[in-house]
């Protein structure tokens, strides 16, 4: 669970970020992957300083607040909006299906490694949607 959680932290996002610069050319759609990817630092992060709210007492990985789940809301927005692209290119259903059951599993590993509650996972999902279908929305 540690490495399917990692795959949702902000440092390996940061890292694909890098790799999509460095691969890809820029373009509307990086740049919004890019942007997406940043969102975390001026939605989730800010709430957190806000709201406060502890960690679970069981809690050995994480020192910072725990509501809402930011791998939960970056999985959401980095992979989510990288499924989509990939959906509307190749419109295949069991792209969908993996990337959905991909964000479930970052999502739940949070919950599994006892750092976040279930309704700090749920506001993170919910709050990367919010942000997804913006950019979606911008896409169109």
């Amino acid at each position: 669970m540690l490495f399917i959680t990692f795959l949702g932290s902000w440092k390996f996002i940061l890292l694909l970020n890098i790799l999509i610069l460095i691969k890809l050319k820029l373009s509307k759609i990086n740049i919004l992957i890019i942007i997406s990817s940043l969102s975390n630092l001026f939605i989730v992060e800010p709430l957190k300083l806000f709201i406060k709210e502890p960690r679970p007492l069981l809690n050995t990985l994480e020192t910072s607040f725990s509501f809402p789940s930011g791998h939960s809301y970056s999985a959401v927005t980095f992979y989510g909006l990288i499924t989509y692209l990939l959906y509307k290119k190749y419109k295949h259903k069991y792209i969908l299906l993996l990337g959905t059951i991909f964000i479930l599993l970052i999502a739940y590993s949070r919950l599994y490694l006892g750092v976040h509650y279930l309704h700090d996972i749920i506001a993170g999902i919910f709050l990367g949607l919010i942000w997804l279908t913006l950019t979606v929305c911008f896409l169109v």
